[in-house]
């Protein structure tokens, strides 16, 4: 019996399919079949694929709506085979033995259903794709109970887990993501080998922001399903706070961030919906101070878990958003596992003002309600004290965490998202390459005020010179 069929989709892939079809025959695995599943291509993609004796079957969307597990199941049905390999047409096999080192990691364990490898960009591959790929394909191997993360441009499923159900011809992405949920909940264990690697140009989604919206999308429905026997009545998921501490040229500045850390971890403890049984606190912070920061949480041990985690200094380059602070402090087990805590709280240690209330309103919400996907503080709309410190307005990267009612809004400076106030994310999405999610629930800060973000010693003397206004 035929060990492995390849099955590969395509439509107009005449680019990158002969150098994709020329790594498959120099692999050191011989017992193997490649299916191309093609979509009515209209280049030279057929004539390559009949150069390397291919097999092709044929796919036709219905009204242009391709259903990416639907092409999938055409190529399954079309061969027998021990084991079904997934492999994009514009993913190159890195090394000759990436197709024995998928087979083998697949067989080491009767417990694993599938594997699948890592995806690294190319030189030329744009910035978005080489950072996407960087934050969600590590260096790592790992075995997932639990996380439904999977990905059919580099994979390898047994027959036996993918028969008689096959993909789900539905979906109009991420059906791996989909059948990977499904198999974990039947105790599959699904295996991410990071020695089988493969160039892929395009990256996760293509720079398309519309397949971005579906994925996301579909994600959110994935996680909901996942974990739909969690309830408010057996609420265990708890907070994890982080803040994190730019580097700095002086240690007068260095100074000046740790007074304001201190006085935030004060505020945060004392409040009413910290629960120091429950809640973490997490702190990325530059090397260098890390004994100054450890005496700064000697004082707050006893009333709170608190974390330090080294921070690189390229994550402090102007260019760097959060997202990929947060992602390079928190283990991928960590994000996805469900006994840990279910939303990360992004605290700017620079809202001196902040009304900590708020954050009581926040967690009582997401307790009352499982399915939201994030919570985004804003604030109060033509406010003038929000331009005190323009280092606040952040328009480029935090407009992208408005709410639809708000983005489309004539005048864009009437409100500004104050990433960093108190932000929840749903750290499940955060570990699937998202971070905000369908389902944002905003909220208008209390005052004006609030939202100053003191980020300097100018700033804040403006502040202490209101100690002068008489009342």
């Amino acid at each position: 019996m035929l060990d492995i069929a390849i099955i590969i989709r395509t439509k107009n892939e005449s680019r990158w399919l002969s150098f994709c079809l020329s790594a498959i025959t120099r692999q050191d695995f011989s017992n193997y079949k490649i299916i191309i599943v093609d979509n009515c291509s209209d280049d030279s993609t057929l004539e390559i694929s009949k150069s390397f004796s291919c097999e092709i079957v044929q796919y036709s969307s219905v009204d242009s709506n391709y259903k990416p597990g639907e092409a999938l199941n055409i190529g399954i049905r079309a061969v027998e085979a021990k084991a079904y390999v997934f492999l994009s047409a514009h993913c190159i096999p890195k090394t000759n033995y990436w197709l024995s080192e998928l087979w083998n990691d697949l067989y080491s364990s009767d417990d694993f259903a599938a594997v699948y490898g890592r995806q690294i960009p190319m030189a030329y591959s744009s910035d978005q794709v080489k950072r996407d790929l960087a934050l969600i394909f590590s260096s790592d191997s790992r075995i997932q109970t639990k996380d439904p993360f999977f990905h059919n441009a580099n994979s390898i499923i047994k027959a036996d887990w993918l028969k008689p159900e096959l993909f789900n011809a539905d979906l109009t992405n991420i059906e791996d993501r989909e059948w990977a949920a499904k198999t974990i909940i039947q105790k599959g264990k699904i295996f991410y080998s990071a020695r089988s690697e493969v160039f892929h140009y395009h990256g996760l989604n293509h720079t398309n922001d519309s397949r971005l919206s579906k994925t996301t999308r579909i994600i959110e429905e994935i996680s909901q399903s996942y974990n739909k026997n969690e309830s408010k009545n057996n609420l265990r998921f708890g907070f994890d706070y982080f803040l994190s501490i730019r580097h700095q040229d002086s240690k007068r500045l260095y100074d000046f961030q740790l007074k304001q850390i201190r006085l935030t971890l004060g505020k945060l403890i004392e409040n009413k919906s910290f629960n120091k049984d429950r809640d973490r606190i997490i702190i990325s912070s530059p090397k260098e101070i890390n004994n100054s920061l450890n005496d700064l949480v000697n004082i707050f041990k006893e009333k709170a878990y608190i974390k330090i985690i080294n921070k690189d200094l390229w994550l402090s380059q102007k260019w760097v958003s959060i997202f990929d602070v947060i992602m390079a402090s928190f283990d991928i087990g960590d994000l996805n596992s469900t006994k840990s805590n279910k939303y990360v709280c992004y605290l700017d240690h620079s809202y001196l003002l902040r009304d900590f209330e708020q954050l009581d309103y926040a967690v009582e919400f997401l307790s009352d309600d499982l399915g939201v996907s994030s919570i985004i503080f804003h604030d109060i709309p033509n406010s003038p004290l929000i331009s005190l410190d323009n280092e606040s307005n952040n328009n480029i990267s935090e407009k992208l965490l408005a709410p639809m009612q708000v983005r489309k809004k004539v005048n864009s400076s009437e409100v500004q998202i104050l990433s960093g106030y108190g932000t929840f994310f749903n750290k499940i999405l955060i570990a699937s390459g998202e971070i905000i999610g369908k389902k944002t629930h905003h909220i208008s800060i209390t005052e004006a005020c609030n939202g100053i973000a003191v980020r300097n010693y100018d700033t804040l003397n403006l502040i202490l010179k209101l100690k002068e206004f008489e009342l």
